[in-house]
């Protein structure tokens, strides 16, 4: 596929799927790849490596660009307002280049749990260069609005007992 053709794809997919995803969706999509398909407990992107993610002159692609895709399409898969990836357990299979397009599907599982595992594979054409497992967390808020009323709720059991003595 030509650089331009990507473009134009990507430039479709992101109006396509916009509407579709739940969360803020801030990342360059340079980092995270763009989405092909989004349904209930699943996900498929696309990534691209470019030149800025090589670790040498011959092209290798510094595997934790392809994590972070890789739990990007994870994240996607769940597709809810307030999540976090608590964990992961991944596998390089195989290296990438500069210019290689990794398809990324991600599965998800336990639907009616908070903690989520999702399955994630990435392609090269017909070669498995990455496959894992990401642990994520369904909260009810965002994060550091729950740390924060924790924290609130720790001081004022602090007066209390302060107040006690």
């Amino acid at each position: 596929m030509a650089e331009n053709e990507e473009e134009v794809l990507s430039s479709d997919n992101v109006q396509l799927f916009d509407d579709m995803i739940k969360f803020p969706n801030t990342l360059n999509s340079v980092y995270t790849g763009y989405i092909t398909d989004l349904k209930e407990n699943y996900a498929q992107t696309r990534f691209t490596a470019s030149n800025d993610m090589t670790v040498d002159e011959e092209g290798l692609i510094f595997n934790s660009f392809i994590q972070i895709a890789a739990n990007h399409a994870a994240i996607l898969s769940i597709n809810k307002e307030f999540l976090v990836t608590v964990g992961a357990k991944v596998n390089f299979l195989a290296p990438a280049k500069t210019g290689d397009i990794i398809d990324f599907e991600a599965k998800a599982f336990f639907s009616e749990s908070k903690k989520r595992e999702v399955k994630v594979i990435g392609m090269i054409d017909e070669i498995k260069v990455f496959e894992g497992t990401f642990y994520v967390v369904v909260l009810e808020e965002h994060i550091f609005t729950m740390q924060q009323k924790e924290l609130e709720k720790q001081s004022k059991m602090q007066k209390i007992n302060t107040e006690k003595s």
